[in-house]
């Protein structure tokens, strides 16, 4: 669910979002999905998370079959996905070397690098931002790129890390 929780598409994550009445096998059972998004475009999307190799039990996959079907009837897409889809090893990285930069922050930092990435044409690497401005933290840069950098689920943080103040995860 990170991934969607850090998508600059999604615009909401709900857990366990609705009951839904599926046949499986000529039975009917109540399936509850794992979480919904509503993206940008208000497209909203049905997940079910799963453990690897999930697709290599017929029962299963004849249950997810028919959840998709009965999804797509009510107009929603449906998907499964393993953790790895969902959670790429960079982010998880990334998510744990910023959270404790940013803990203590003051805004006036936060503004201070916003100000310097403005100057810089609104976009500007880590190094740049500190070349540009000495006095910027690094704490309040980590801060900026917790809120605007959009690779954070692709790329380690590092000085050459571009920065964009138009562009939100």
């Amino acid at each position: 669910m990170l991934r969607a929780e850090w998508s600059k598409d999604v615009l909401q994550v709900v857990e366990q979002p609705m009951l839904v009445a599926i046949n499986v096998d000529g039975k009917q059972y109540d399936y509850v999905p794992d979480f919904a998004t509503l993206d940008s475009s208000h497209s909203i999307d049905i997940w079910e998370v799963k453990p690897p190799h999930w697709d290599q039990s017929p029962r299963l996959v004849r249950k997810y079959r028919s959840a998709k079907i009965e999804l797509a009837k009510q107009g929603f897409n449906f998907e499964v996905v393993t953790n790895e889809n969902l959670c790429s090893p960079e982010l998880l990285g990334n998510l744990r070397f910023f959270y404790p930069q940013i803990s203590n922050v003051p805004s006036s930092e936060v503004l201070r690098v916003e100000n310097a990435l403005r100057s810089c044409g609104g976009a500007a690497t880590v190094a740049e931002i500190l070349r540009h401005d000495s006095a910027c933290s690094f704490s309040a840069i980590c801060a900026v790129a917790w809120e605007f950098w959009s690779d954070i689920h692709h790329e380690s943080f590092n000085a050459q890390s571009l920065l964009s103040l138009g562009a939100q995860k």
